[in-house]
């Protein structure tokens, strides 16, 4: 038997924790770096969040997952050009997408998402210790224009 679209939606919000616990239940799944099928909670973020006509619930927060860390790139490419240049794009996105998972923003806008950035360029021992210094020194200098 086949549900309606009005059917789910009603099944869902039966299902549908608190305010609190939604936002948390979404930002557990913006912030997962697995596809959300493996997410421990995949059941819960299935009850809580209705289908749309074509999605189940799991595909609709998965545009969100898979678009979080494309919109940190791009927000920190706007504010951080000259260190984009001097990493490259393939170890800027990479830096960029690590970053987001690492230290999600904690307000509602993101216009302070790259404060910490020179700081965790700074700490990354993946790269040998003068080049950190540079970036994380060109970092803070973008961060302070």
């Amino acid at each position: 038997m086949t549900m309606t679209h009005r059917e789910a939606l009603l099944l869902a919000s039966s299902n549908t924790p608190g305010f609190v616990e939604l936002q948390q239940l979404f930002q557990s799944a913006v912030m997962s770096s697995e596809p959300l099928t493996m997410h421990p909670q995949a059941d819960a973020m299935n009850a809580a969040i209705a289908p749309s006509h074509s999605l189940s619930p799991l595909e609709r927060l998965e545009i969100y997952r898979s678009m979080y860390p494309l919109r940190c790139e791009s927000l920190l490419a706007d504010d951080f050009p000259a260190l984009r240049e001097a990493m490259g794009d393939d170890e800027f996105i990479a830096m960029t997408h690590a970053y987001a998972y690492a230290h999600p923003s904690r307000s509602f806008t993101l216009a302070r998402f790259g404060d910490r950035l020179p700081d965790y360029i700074a700490a990354r021992a993946v790269m040998p210790a003068k080049r950190r210094s540079f970036l994380a020194d060109l970092a803070r200098v973008e961060l302070a224009v």
